[in-house]
């Protein structure tokens, strides 16, 4: 094998494992956007969770304690959606506090949706009684 022929041999290797590289590397690329995607369609859904929340917490439609407890959980949430969040490693497990967060707030919406329920067939019952 002459000296041309291993010099063309060892370019195209070269050539083929730089395509490689360059095509892993934009798929790594695609998938990091698609996570900050999917990151920043959680972070807007809580976002709305907690509002329609403070909504129903200044509604009248809870009783005094149970409006505070979920106007206080999504008061939270609200507060940690407005820190900067973009500098956390997501990946390296730094959002537990914003997961503790959200669950917290869902324990909180079950416990005040529950008490509406429970409400709304007390007074479904006393209306179909005094008929």
């Amino acid at each position: 094998m002459s000296t041309v022929e291993t010099v063309t041999l060892a370019f195209a290797a070269l050539v083929l494992i730089a395509w490689y590289l360059t095509y892993t590397a934009a798929r790594l690329h695609r998938l990091h956007t698609r996570a900050e995607g999917a990151l920043a369609a959680l972070d807007a859904q809580l976002v709305r969770r907690a509002e329609a929340c403070v909504e129903l917490a200044n509604s009248a439609a809870l009783d005094p304690a149970t409006s505070l407890l979920l106007a206080g959980a999504a008061t939270d949430c609200l507060d940690a959606a407005a820190d900067d969040m973009r500098g956390l490693d997501w990946a390296e497990g730094d959002l537990a506090q914003r997961e503790a967060l959200e669950s917290d707030l869902s324990v909180t919406m079950r416990h005040a949706l529950g008490f509406l329920a429970e409400r709304g067939e007390a007074s479904g019952a006393s209306g179909a009684s005094g008929v």
